[in-house]
This record gives structure tokens, C-alpha cells and sequence, in this order.
């Protein structure tokens, strides 16, 4: 049990670092068949941070992730956060569905203390095709 631990070293070794000094984690994209779906959130324009998937929103009316970086949004943040979802092929990506997102609820995650974020989506899109079928295949991981 003990050799199954990696050594201290390499733990905390300079590769496992990004350039800022931080320790570099990659956020699992969600394997649907041959396609990869990846989550990012936006509270600036053009500046998307990937997020990992938690779960669907009760009655699918949103969904809750976790954003790699240790913050707290502000007000004014709160009122410009998007969400965009990323199909993945072999050599491009193909936006399926990019909206402007409520947040509900942020809080710290206790063990990362990376951002969780519980997000719904604007009533206009509740009937959205696209989006319905997104949220039904990340709500089929959960199972």
C-alpha cells in the first residue's frame, strides 16, 4: 500500500507545476461514445476557464461545476458568468451551446478549496434542444 504512493519528490517536482508556480490539474473532458464534451465558464469576454462536472440541477434547470482556481466572485462578476459547451473531434472543437448563466450558489470545495459554482440557465432556454440533450448526457454520468 505504502509503494502505491508516489515519492515526494516527484510530487512536488517542477513538472508538476504550470509557468505561474501553481500546481497544473487536468479537468477530465466527458467521454459520450467518440465524443468528448468539455464545460468552460466565462466572467470576462473571450477569457474561458474549463470547469469540471458535478452534477445536473434539480428538473435540469442548471447545472453545478467546479472551476480550478481558488476565488470568490464578486457581484458585478456574478452578473456576466457564461457557459459554454466544447465538443472535442481528433483536430478542432465545435461550440454546441454557449449562454449567459444565474449563479445560484458559490462555495468553496472543502478539500481543494477550488470555486463550486451552481449554475441555472435563463427560462428561455429550458425547451432548448441542444442544451437538453447536453445536460441529459452529463446527468447519465451521475448514474
Amino acid at each position: 500500500m505504502i509503494g502505491d504512493l508516489p515519492e515526494l519528490d516527484d510530487f512536488f517536482s517542477d513538472t508538476s507545476l504550470s509557468s505561474n508556480g501553481k500546481h497544473k490539474r487536468d479537468l477530465p473532458d466527458a467521454q459520450f461514445g467518440e465524443q468528448l464534451i468539455s464545460i468552460f465558464i466565462s466572467k470576462e469576454p473571450d477569457k474561458w476557464l474549463p470547469a469540471e462536472f458535478i452534477d445536473v440541477a434539480v428538473a435540469g434547470i442548471g447545472i453545478h461545476v467546479r472551476l480550478p482556481i481558488i476565488i470568490e466572485l464578486t457581484s458585478t462578476e456574478l452578473n456576466n458568468v457564461k457557459i459554454r459547451f466544447v465538443k472535442k473531434n481528433e483536430d478542432m472543437e465545435e461550440i454546441l451551446k454557449e449562454s449567459q448563466v444565474l449563479v445560484r450558489w458559490q462555495e468553496q470545495d472543502e478539500i481543494s478549496g477550488y470555486l463550486k459554482l451552481g449554475l441555472h440557465f435563463h427560462g428561455d432556454l429550458k425547451n432548448d434542444l441542444v442544451l437538453v440533450e447536453i445536460l441529459k448526457k452529463f446527468k447519465a454520468l451521475k448514474r
